[in-house]
């Protein structure tokens, strides 16, 4: 892929994002059926924009690395920052 391409990809991508705050629920609720299988049990808006986002760009630019979700799923269940990061 070219420079401009991956400009272009990432602008696209970027606006994906940043319009996600002004779309209408159901908008919402057809993305988020359109990238997950079920529907979460709460329903705030926030945190349903988050994770569409994160998904967006995950589809995009690909996921983190195995070793590096390793360690922040470590962090999220024990609260322990590694001594160095």
């Amino acid at each position: 892929m070219t420079t401009h391409a991956q400009q272009s990809k990432t602008v696209s991508i970027a606006a994906q994002v940043a319009q996600l705050p002004h779309l209408p629920m159901q908008s919402i609720w057809a993305m988020w059926d359109a990238h997950f299988d079920e529907r979460p049990q709460h329903h705030h808006r926030t945190w349903l924009e988050s994770r569409l986002a994160y998904k967006i760009q995950e589809k995009a630019f690909g996921s983190l690395k195995p070793t590096t979700r390793r360690k922040l799923e470590e962090i999220g269940e024990t609260g322990v920052l590694p001594k160095r990061l």
